[in-house]
């Protein structure tokens, strides 16, 4: 019985890996064979059903960018999900103190607002700000060090997860 319990774990790990290894290898395939030059201008359409304003007007439901431009936005949410998940083991290993509120799952949040505003644009945050903090201009290394209590952290390791603050969040 022992023996059994031991087994699927690993098996399930390793059915895993092979799974991530796969998804990676077809998204880079299938990016590199869409035929759309870097460049080239693509336009993504959403359907009118898509937003309902109530004494606001609607935003436009039409968004031009290219395809280098939608490969930083992965790019910059997989390095999020990995900084959120190497502050989720750093809590479990009680190296984060305090508070530590992750946003897994909500990477595309932080990466579409930064995308949709300028950098003149001042971003407040409290929850969940930590990819926020990354998209403004903060290294993960200070995001990090600010989660540990860290002197290199971008708020000199006193504000913590809710109180990540840097000068990127005011008007440049």
């Amino acid at each position: 019985m022992l023996k059994c319990s031991v087994r699927r774990p690993v098996v399930a790990s390793a059915q895993r890996a092979i799974t991530k290894v796969s998804s990676v290898r077809s998204l880079a395939t299938e990016a590199e064979a869409s035929g759309i030059d870097s460049d080239d201008i693509v336009t993504i359409e959403l359907p009118d059903s898509s937003f309902e304003g109530y004494m606001l007007d609607v935003p436009e439901l039409t968004f031009q960018t290219s395809k280098s431009q939608l490969l930083q936005m992965y790019k910059d949410m997989i390095i999020i999900r990995r900084m959120e998940m190497a502050s989720d083991a750093l809590y479990k290993a009680k190296k984060i103190r305090g508070f530590c509120h992750l946003s897994v799952g909500q990477e595309a949040i932080a990466v579409g607002i930064e995308n949709a505003i300028t950098k003149k644009d001042t971003v407040i945050t409290s929850y969940r700000c930590h990819g926020f903090t990354y998209m403004r201009g903060s290294p993960v290394k200070d995001v990090l060090g600010e989660l540990m209590g860290r002197r290199c952290g971008v708020s000199f390791g006193k504000g913590g997860s809710m109180h990540m603050y840097t000068t990127w969040f005011l008007r440049w």
